[in-house]
């Protein structure tokens, strides 16, 4: 079952539709009637939900029929649902939690999208807060799904999943999509340590601009990810501050406080064989002519993917120049580190992206391939790993559908 909004967009957009629910409403007297039913035979609050299902809410009347799918197996739905109160995600809560045979036990969902379409952060001009106010009791059920395989949620909070569940297994779980979360870093140890099967990650770390570092436990974010080191396959890594901005880090004067925690990370995944990750975290935040990207790549790697997280900052020091110094001497010896690498991808953030750099580019592609390998060049607003958006490919091989 898919509800997601029909067009891809930087715009935050609200799919409430324009109507006169006064009016229209009695057209709907028996959907009304039915919905308050279940809400009340389900145990669900009725102060929370009585209202939304009265004036029409159509996120809240999208979880009364979600809650209605027993064979349900496929889930995909919009960020909207998300922003606006959460109410899938409260239902769930009552279904696992408190099942009453009313209201769907999910047994057979394995694969769930809960707003993983989130775009990017509201600029300060549009919004000072960036990301709007969210209810935090409708995250934790989805962790609690019996069948749950694949996973891609734009998750803001983690609040009562140890107290509540503390016994948490997600050993089901092989794909695990955070996007643009805002959770903290300990937090995203608890969820990986618990999933002893990943073979699929991508996280993406959002963190206020202003109030947090980015990355602001580096070695509890490096020992979550070595949590998982021994199953994993595909790992992509993003970070971003939000609102999104063009300004200077928040950090100060801490410098590269990244760097020592993920010096060699890749190394630690025995099976690796795609990674996709921001310049200044594998390579730390200041560029050094003597940097080299060989000793710090596994030899199991098929696909690498840079990206240009962090670009807006203004002194972000991993330019087009540089990254071309970075691959240029790579290329003379590269079966030495990774004999089975087969692409590189270069990601750059379409925010502040300029052109002019199209000669340097083509040389770089053209001295990719005289040296046996593939250079992709991808302008966007970063977000989740390229390899989540390849028709679920990879979703398809790790579910074998």
């Amino acid at each position: 079952m898919s509800l997601v909004s029909a067009s891809e967009s930087e715009h935050w957009q609200d799919t409430q539709p324009d109507i006169d629910w006064e009016v229209e409403s009695e057209n709907f007297r028996d959907v009304i009637d039915r919905s308050m039913d279940i809400v009340q035979r389900a145990g669900l609050d009725i102060d929370i939900w009585s209202l939304p299902l009265r004036g029409g809410n159509i996120y809240c009347y999208a979880a009364i029929l979600i809650s209605q799918l027993h064979n349900l197996k496929k889930l995909d739905l919009d960020y909207s649902l998300v922003w606006w109160d959460g109410f899938p995600g409260l239902m769930l809560k009552q279904a696992l939690l408190s099942p009453n045979g009313v209201l769907s036990t999910f047994q057979y969902l394995e694969t769930v999208d809960y707003g993983g379409n989130v775009p990017i952060a509201e600029d300060e001009d549009e919004d000072p807060d960036s990301y709007p106010a969210y209810n935090p009791d409708q995250f934790m059920a989805w962790f609690c799904l019996p069948s749950l395989r694949y996973l891609n949620i734009w998750l803001r909070d983690l609040e009562g999943l140890e107290e509540t569940v503390p016994n948490l297994n997600l050993n089901k779980l092989e794909t695990l999509i955070l996007a643009r979360t805002t959770i903290s870093d300990p937090d995203v140890h608890c969820l990986l340590s618990r999933a002893p099967n990943l073979k699929t990650l991508h996280l993406g770390m959002a963190y206020a601009w202003g109030a947090e570092d980015v990355i602001d436990d580096p070695p509890s974010l490096a020992e979550a990810l070595k949590s998982v080191k021994q199953t994993l396959r595909h790992l992509s890594l993003g970070v971003e501050y939000y609102p999104s901005n063009l300004g200077e880090r928040y950090w100060g004067m801490s410098g590269d406080h990244i760097k020592e925690s993920f010096h060699n990370i890749l190394h630690h995944f025995p099976n690796l064989q795609s990674a996709e990750l921001p310049l200044p975290v594998l390579l730390g935040w200041y560029w050094r002519h003597e940097t080299e990207l060989g000793p710090l790549l596994p030899k199991t790697l098929r696909h690498l993917c840079l990206r240009e997280d962090l670009r807006g900052l203004g002194d972000f020091e991993w330019e087009q120049d540089q990254v071309k110094d970075l691959i240029r001497p790579f290329l003379r010896n590269w079966r030495e580190y990774t004999p089975e690498l087969q692409t590189i991808t270069w990601r750059l953030w379409d925010q502040n992206y300029m052109d002019g750099w199209e000669d340097l580019q083509d040389e770089l592609c053209r001295a990719c391939a005289d040296a046996g390998l593939t250079l992709n060049l991808t302008i966007d607003d970063l977000g989740t790993g390229l390899w989540s958006r390849e028709s679920g490919s990879l979703e398809n091989t790790v579910l074998g559908e």
